[in-house]
Order: structure tokens, then C-alpha cells, then sequence
């Protein structure tokens, strides 16, 4: 075999497997773009988790909690307290006054 038909032999293996990875390169890049959609929603799908959490679900369990602890005094001392007296919030602010 001669060197003009090794190169031939080169192209006709060669050749055929430049399009494969062309078209690998291309739907590389398309899958790294339709990662960062994938990261961007994520994402923001956090945020509004996050948003909902904070704003609805963490006052709502501060109040319940405020509420039980009210009733455990009312239980302990036979009378419904304010919902600021039982406020640990409340309490250190008071006691920080007197210091």
C-alpha cells in the first residue's frame, strides 16, 4: 500500500466521523442552553418557595404558637393572658428596660 492510498484510506475513514461530531458539538451546546433554562427555572421556582414560606406559612405558625402558648398559661394559672404577655420577644424587651 502506497502513501497516496493510505491518505485515500484516512479520508474514507475520517471523513464520515467529522459529521458525527459536528452534530455532537451542535446538540452539546443546545443541551448546555437547555441546562441554564433548566438552572434559571429552578431557580426561580426557589424563590417563590422561599417567598411563600416566609410570607404565609412562617406568620401562621407564630401565631398558632402564640395561641398554644396562651392556652398553656390559661391552664396553668386559670386566666387567658394577652397575646403580648406570653411574646418572648415581649418579655426581653422588658426586661432590657429595667437594666
Amino acid at each position: 500500500m502506497n502513501a497516496r492510498s493510505k491518505l485515500a484510506l484516512c479520508e474514507t475513514i475520517i471523513t464520515p466521523a467529522r459529521l458525527p461530531i459536528s452534530k455532537l458539538m451542535e446538540l452539546i451546546f443546545r443541551a448546555s442552553l437547555c441546562r441554564a433554562w433548566v438552572v434559571a427555572i429552578s431557580v426561580a421556582y426557589g424563590v417563590l418557595v422561599a417567598t411563600f414560606i416566609t410570607l404565609l406559612v412562617l406568620p401562621v405558625l407564630l401565631v398558632l404558637i402564640n395561641s398554644i402558648n396562651r392556652q398553656v398559661v390559661k391552664l396553668r394559672t386559670g386566666n387567658l393572658p394577652t397575646r403580648e404577655s406570653v411574646e418572648r420577644a415581649v418579655k426581653e424587651q422588658s426586661f432590657e428596660q429595667l437594666i
